[in-house]
């Protein structure tokens, strides 16, 4: 480990981490786990990295840069910080194997590409995310159930393009199926739930008269 202006740690000539921000991954381990103290994870920290199995996270990191992790494609399990506020643009995009994450309840915003073609099958939104941004599952293809929060207000276009497995099985806090959202989405429109929330909160004739 060095010390030199600000360079806290360079663990071999494959991890560098400068004032608590770990910018580059090119270690060829299949588990990593980051140290105690990095807040940020650069922008295309791990980008293509092919070895990355298991990625373990200290409670201290706060934030995932753009396209961090874009096209890990062996990244199977990722044990994360619940002070995430940040996951940036494309930052898991092409992780097909990862078929699970657990969301901070910090977050407030998942960001386009986030999860574009990654292999999950199942996901939580935190009641404290308002917006799912364009493109963010698009393209997962084994993505089977999202539960969504009443917390949230905006699912932007193509937020769950072609996501063929999904089958209609969205679910809000009261565990009941948006029949037809799936409509909605595979459209390409905007979406605002709070709108939809509140149409399909009701029985099937008020659903008809709120439509007259």
């Amino acid at each position: 480990d060095l010390n030199v202006r600000g360079l806290e740690y360079l663990n071999g000539p494959d991890i560098l981490i400068i004032n608590n921000v770990l910018y580059s991954y090119n270690a060829g381990s299949q588990r990593y786990e980051i140290p105690a103290g990095v807040t940020k994870i650069a922008p295309s920290a791990f980008k293509r990295n092919q070895s990355l199995e298991t990625l373990i996270m200290p409670s201290t990191v706060t934030e995932i840069g753009d396209f961090a992790f874009v096209d890990c494609c062996n990244l199977q399990e990722i044990v994360s910080s619940n002070n995430i506020t940040y996951i940036g643009v494309y930052a898991f995009a092409g992780t097909e194997k990862l078929t699970s994450i657990d969301f901070s309840t910090k977050m407030e915003r998942i960001n386009e590409g986030a999860f574009q073609y990654s292999g999950l099958q199942s996901i939580s939104i935190p009641s404290n995310v308002k917006c799912i941004d364009a493109f963010a599952f698009q393209y997962c293809h084994e993505l089977e159930e999202v539960i969504l929060s009443e917390g949230l207000e905006t699912i932007a276009k193509y937020a769950f393009y072609d996501d063929y497995s999904l089958d209609n099985k969205f679910i809000n806090d009261d565990d009941k199926v948006r029949d037809e959202l799936i409509f909605e989405l595979y459209s390409g429109d905007a979406f605002y739930v709070d709108y939809i929330s509140f149409y399909y909160r009701g029985t099937d004739n008020e659903i008809e008269n709120t439509t007259d």
